[in-house]
């Protein structure tokens, strides 16, 4: 399908999306033809690693070396920095608007919420991921990002990285990608930097891409896909058109375009699934949510 066509697509039937060529920005509200796409109106971002039992010294590096394939991009012809600053003990997801230590966290989550024991029959089921520091996505959702906005304008607050160690096996595969074992019938092998990067465009504004399997922002991945792990023209495209070097970063104003698919279940799987959107309820009178696995 050509780039024009690709920048055409929706994230289900009947939704609009922000066209670019070959790549789709992410909206405040797919559904409203006057809404507005998400990005950091800021000269940089600063992550922490929150890491998870049993993470390693590797896939913490693997995490590092995804934001900086982006940063390398962002020097290249962006506005923007991104940049790791101390690991952080902090497993909260979200943004508290009185709080003066709001953090952009990346964890691996490796409790499931629905696992025995977990979580109390009485908990708030909105947020007993960051209560109980569990996965609270379903067993077929890779990793997802929180981004926290001010819906008036598009600009990012705060952007969380949420990683399923509780359903997948993350490991560090080589450049051609880790093999499923003989006869294995629910492979579920991630490569952290394949995953992380994807989830790294999220933060930054991007939305998924379903016409391009070979796309950063491609919404699934095969098990051990290393694929992900470079940034695609269209991705790096993106960064130069909506941060622009030297210039102001680019909010929009959409013209939709509606475009019948068929039917996108919700949630980021592994494997050939397409997911869709996952809307939350404002966090307060000008705050808005967005979960983008």
């Amino acid at each position: 399908m050509s780039g024009l066509l690709a920048g055409l697509l929706t994230l289900a039937a009947g939704q609009f999306v922000f066209p670019g060529p070959g790549y789709n920005r992410t909206l405040v509200d797919n559904r409203d033809r006057d809404s507005v796409c998400l990005y950091w109106g800021m000269e940089s971002i600063t992550y922490h690693q929150a890491g998870g039992t049993g993470v390693t010294a590797e896939q913490l590096q693997a995490v590092r070396r995804s934001w900086q394939t982006w940063n390398d991009e962002f020097a290249r012809c962006g506005n923007l920095a991104l940049q790791e600053g101390s690991p952080t003990t902090d497993r909260r997801v979200g943004y508290d608007p009185d709080a003066t230590d709001n953090l952009n966290v990346v964890l691996f989550r490796t409790r499931d919420c629905d696992d025995a024991g977990v979580v109390p029959g009485n908990s708030d089921p909105n947020d007993r991921g960051s209560i109980y520091d569990c996965w609270d996505y379903g067993d077929t959702v890779i990793a997802l990002t929180t981004n926290t906005y001010r819906p008036s304008s598009g600009f990012v607050l705060d952007s969380d990285i949420e990683m399923n160690a509780a359903g997948f096996e993350f490991r560090v595969c080589p450049a051609t990608g880790c093999s499923c074992p003989i006869g294995s019938g629910n492979c579920n092998i991630a490569d952290v930097e394949n995953t992380m990067t994807h989830e790294v465009g999220h933060v930054v504004g991007l939305d998924h891409v379903f016409d391009n399997q070979d796309s950063t922002m491609a919404a699934s991945a095969e098990p051990g896909e290393t694929l992900k792990r470079s940034l695609d023209l269209p991705s790096r495209q993106f960064v130069c058109d909506v941060y622009p070097q030297g210039r102001p970063s680019q909010a929009c104003r959409v013209t939709p375009v509606k475009q019948e698919l068929g039917t996108i279940a919700p949630g980021c799987s592994a494997g050939t699934g397409a997911p869709g959107l996952v809307a939350l309820a404002a966090l307060v009178r000008l705050l808005g949510r967005r979960r983008r696995s």
